[in-house]
């Protein structure tokens, strides 16, 4: 959350959450609307079950059983 940044004045994290809050109120309106692509949780989570840890840097990373 923006609020949570050290070194930061009130009305810094004031404005930062109110973009926060405009940007996310932006992505609504535009779901809403039919203007944004969603997922539905079954589509999210499909297959990662089936994943098992490995390193990002790794090809077994990137690669399908």
């Amino acid at each position: 959350m923006a609020g949570s940044k050290p070194g930061r004045s009130k009305v810094q994290r004031d404005f930062e959450e109110y973009e926060d809050y405009r940007l996310s109120a932006e992505v609504v309106e535009r779901i809403r609307l039919g203007k944004e692509d969603i997922l539905k949780a079954e589509d999210f989570w499909h297959g990662l079950d089936d994943l098992t840890y490995t390193e990002h840097t790794s090809l077994g990373a990137h690669s399908r059983k």
